[in-house]
């Protein structure tokens, strides 16, 4: 009987085991469901992760944050109508005296178009508000999915009379940017382009916003007019700024010009073809205090004219990768590095044939002779490299949505790497004389910036300068301007102007480039 009696008793304890153990994984999956919109914790966890201590003869009350706690909006405490506490910070414990009071959460211009929640309060309680709000994050890219920092504008559907606010989205590329964190009552809003009419047929889209849900909207906008020409819920955006803080960025540019004309010669037409390309590729990792980017281009230029072989005009690799670890936003230090190349070998071309061409190594030796040609290799494939480093401090000056600017000064080397490359003497228009690698080390400053003069003209330059440690050396510098005028999206007029002085030449080098560009892949 006892023997039967206790089997009984452990089948119903095992029985109820189970139950509790399925209730209990039950009750975890809907608290995993309840918040997986939240880019935070949910809230208990928060709440033990701060691990403060109760405080005697108080209260406490805890407003769960859905995100970084940092960028959504502080809330008021209220008693009798009364303010009792102000700016209290969400995902932090407040601790009051036991008693009624009256909690002011949200994002909104206007009390009334702010959450009330009433609270009462014991000595010793905890509580935890559970959202009867939703929250919003807001982000704006161009058509390349390049963030931007840009003006908008928030209005309830059922109220064009009172603005929600108005806020700048983060270009999240700039260091230490992040999105805000609207806390806004459920209903459904109008986001709008600031200064718009809220009545706006364009340039606006809607979203609902629902209790205790954190939704994140991506507008699109056209870098050109800066209309909006897409918005909604893109799900890939959200994994890819919580998993990592990486940004790619590609682009495939060309341009195809064929021209045919018989000026010289009625009968005889002379065609000629010229092709040319660019590749852009820039990586950006950015998780405050850490900044690095990498931008690789590559242009190629091809030529061919009637009766002559192809020939390459544009031949140029520049590689250029950056750290900065800011000790605040605007100040940190820096170590960078900068690459210049050719890729494919350079030839000197003669308007005839040459009785004979003469290659002098720097020994001043007769290395080579070419009889009966118009061309000469000076530059192998490769070379000649030149390399800089450098180790500071930097400076940002400004970083606004139009314009930025930035200072770099510190330690600074530089390497011309010349390896069988070749210069035509400045007398003997026959003769080529190989250049001597250069090294140099010394103090280094940079200067640039970035300005957007209008919606479709923008602006970009570098100065860069460093002067030697050894007194007998000259200073060198370089300064690199880009001037993009924007026809359309795919369609931009660029010229770029480089001004540059080294100790390879004993001229100040110019480089003039004008291009039409046609955009044939963007990602």
């Amino acid at each position: 009987m006892k023997k039967a009696f206790f089997m009984i008793i452990i089948l119903i304890t095992a029985l109820m085991g189970n139950v509790l153990a399925q209730s209990q994984t039950s009750s975890n999956i809907y608290i995993d469901e309840q918040y997986d919109t939240w880019s935070a914790p949910e809230p208990m966890r928060q709440l033990e992760k701060e691990g403060i201590d109760d405080q005697l003869g108080m209260g406490r009350i805890f407003v769960p944050a859905m995100s970084d706690p940092s960028l959504e909006p502080e809330y008021m405490i209220y008693q009798n109508g009364q303010l009792v506490r102000g700016r209290c910070p969400v995902g932090q414990s407040i601790f009051m005296d036991p008693g009624s009071y009256t909690l002011e959460i949200g994002s909104a211009l206007l009390k009334d178009q702010k959450v009330k929640v009433d609270v009462t309060l014991k000595a010793g309680q905890t509580r935890i508000i559970e959202p009867n709000w939703g929250g919003l994050i807001v982000k704006i890219i161009d058509q390349n999915r390049n963030y931007l920092r840009e003006a908008y504008e928030i209005y309830q559907i059922d109220d064009y009379k009172n603005s929600i606010g108005m806020k700048y989205s983060a270009d999240e590329n700039q260091p230490g940017e992040k999105q805000e964190t609207w806390l806004l009552k459920p209903g459904v809003y109008k986001i709008i382009k600031y200064k718009e009419s809220p009545k706006t047929f364009t340039n606006f889209t809607t979203i609902r916003v629902m209790e205790d849900m954190l939704e994140e909207i991506t507008i699109v906008m056209e870098s050109t007019t800066k209309n909006f020409i897409g918005a909604g819920l893109l799900p890939e955006m959200k994994e890819s700024d919580q998993i990592h803080a990486w940004r790619y960025y590609t682009s495939i540019k060309g341009s195809f010009l064929l021209s045919s004309d018989n000026s010289a010669n009625k009968d005889k037409s002379v065609t000629n073809i010229t092709l040319s390309s660019k590749l852009d590729n820039e990586v950006k990792y950015d998780a405050f205090p850490h900044y690095f980017s990498t931008r690789q281009n590559l242009n190629i230029g091809f030529t061919k004219e009637q009766d002559k072989d192809f020939r390459i005009y544009s031949n140029s690799l520049h590689l250029q990768p950056t750290y900065i670890f800011y000790f605040i936003k605007s100040f940190g230090v820096y170590g960078r590095f900068r690459l210049n190349s050719n890729v494919f070998p350079t030839m000197f071309y003669f308007d005839s044939d040459q009785p004979a061409i003469y290659k002098i190594n720097a020994e001043g030796d007769t290395v080579d002779v070419i009889l009966g040609d118009d061309k000469v290799q000076i530059t192998p494939m490769l070379f000649p490299i030149s390399l800089e480093e450098g180790l500071g401090l930097n400076l940002t000056i400004f970083n606004t949505n139009t314009s930025n600017l930035y200072i770099k000064t510190g330690l600074g080397f530089s390497q011309t790497l010349n390896s069988n490359v070749y210069e035509q003497d400045a007398t003997q228009t026959n003769v080529f004389r190989e250049l001597e690698s250069v090294n140099l080390s010394g103090f280094e400053g940079n200067v640039g910036g970035d300005l957007r003069i209008s919606n479709s003209i923008n602006y970009v330059f570098e100065f860069y300068t460093l002067y030697p440690f050894e007194k007998s050396r000259k200073q060198v510098f370089r300064l690199d301007n880009t001037l993009s005028f924007r026809i359309s999206s795919y369609v931009s007029l660029d010229y770029t102007l480089t001004v540059k002085q080294d100790e390879t030449k004993t001229w100040t080098q110019v480089d003039h480039n004008l291009s039409l560009d046609l955009t044939i892949i963007s990602f």
